[in-house]
């Protein structure tokens, strides 16, 4: 993977600033890390319990697209055999 990524191809903000979105331009087993990575800094941050992360360790791409929610924040995600991780974390 070298240099060629910056964390803004893993994070992007929302054009109003209330949302996230998560996903991995890496395809395969290093791209699902990755996107768990820049996943995880938001867990931490915004101090999601660890129901939530136990919930996305379980996910896998027959469960199709989910929502969790904590706090005032929910989070949308999905995981696609073809497009890697995905997730968008709203606030409200």
């Amino acid at each position: 993977m070298g240099d060629r990524y910056t964390g803004g191809d893993f994070v992007e903000v929302g054009e109003d600033g209330g949302s996230l979105t998560v996903s991995s331009p890496v395809d395969g087993v290093n791209g699902a890390i990755l996107a768990g990575v820049a996943l995880g800094c938001i867990l931490r941050e915004t101090e999601a319990p660890s129901s939530v992360e136990a919930e996305l360790q379980r996910v896998t791409a027959q469960d199709g697209r989910q929502e969790v929610s904590w706090s005032d924040l929910t989070m949308s995600y999905v995981l696609d055999p073809d497009n890697g991780f995905r997730a968008v974390v709203a606030a409200g």
